[in-house]
């Protein structure tokens, strides 16, 4: 981002003693370059600034970037200026973990199931009023639902952690002062596809395949990404199977779609071979679930030797 900037130095009596301009020439360390504002820009350069007069007791920085305008002043004149004043990675902390709290002790007061109106408006009554609300992309299910049994959607209520995009001055032990960004309790809504008359376990999986893949892969969980990645080609091998449609009018497969049979037939063969693929991705899958539990099995058993030594 194109910027402009100016800081005024000020003496002890405030009396303006020296003033400095530059641009985005200048060499300071932005963090966060993908979401620069001028406010962020004045902020960061007021806490990295050097007074170049010894007299110098506080500083403005003016900046003018993106067709805006904002000014900052040196974290120790900051509050002043009605401004909030650098903290402590202490006082961070505590104020995270405060907040944090106040969120948790509430859906676990209230509970993190609701079936009503009246629920969700209890449960949005009893959380801070500054609290963020989201709602999940995608729907859940349980991950040990048993095939072929009626099913409910529960509506759930998480706790889920976000990032202020203003960040918060934070005081180094160097006596530097940096931008972090900190973290903001919220809540996220979501649906969770369970056995009818079950509670919502504690560890669901996205419903879909293509995302229950992308969930494992976050998790580093290569064996049930592949499990997903072969349901997935089965799902879209039965959509593309020319297959007569019953009574009903089902099952609507895009062959149904096409009035040529010959590629009809085609997309037929597509499905066979995505099948094969799935197959031998199967294959795949159930030789690396065995690898990778004959390594922790090694490596319980390199541990328990550990601890045998060490007695």
């Amino acid at each position: 981002m194109r910027y402009q900037y100016t800081v005024t130095e000020f003496d002890a009596a405030t009396a303006e003693i020296d003033r400095h301009t530059g641009d985005d020439t200048a060499d300071w360390d932005l963090d966060g370059g993908h979401r620069l504002t001028a406010a962020r820009i004045a902020r960061t350069i007021a806490n990295q600034w050097k007074p170049a007069t010894p007299a110098a007791t506080a500083w403005r920085v003016q900046v003018h970037a993106g067709g805006e305008d904002a000014e900052a002043w040196d974290p120790a004149s900051r509050a002043g200026h009605g401004g909030p004043p650098p903290l402590t990675r202490a006082q961070l902390g505590a104020q995270q973990t405060a907040a944090a709290r106040a969120v948790t002790e509430v859906l676990d007061r209230v509970g993190r199931e609701v079936d009503t109106a009246g629920d969700l408006a209890a449960l949005m009554a009893a959380l801070p009023a500054h609290t963020p609300v989201s709602v999940a992309e995608t729907i859940h299910i349980d991950p040990d639902l048993p095939p072929d049994v009626p099913t409910a959607t529960a509506t759930t209520v998480k706790s889920v952690n976000l990032l202020d995009p203003d960040g918060v001055d934070v005081i180094e032990d160097d006596g530097r002062v940096r931008e972090y960004g900190r973290l903001v309790p919220g809540v996220q809504l979501g649906a969770v596809v369970v056995a009818e008359g079950r509670p919502v376990p504690a560890t669901t999986v996205p419903w879909p395949a293509a995302e229950r893949a992308l969930d494992a892969l976050a998790r580093a969980d290569a064996v049930s990404a592949l499990a997903a990645y072969v349901r997935l080609l089965g799902e879209v091998a039965d959509l593309i199977t020319d297959t007569p449609a019953g009574p009903d009018g089902t099952p609507e497969t895009v062959p149904s779609f096409v009035n040529d049979a010959g590629l009809r037939q085609q997309l037929t063969v597509e499905a066979d071979r995505l099948r094969h693929g799935a197959g031998r991705l199967e294959a795949l899958r159930q030789q690396i679930a065995a690898h990778e539990a004959a390594e922790a099995a090694r490596d319980a058993r390199d541990a328990e030797e550990d601890r045998r030594w060490d007695r």
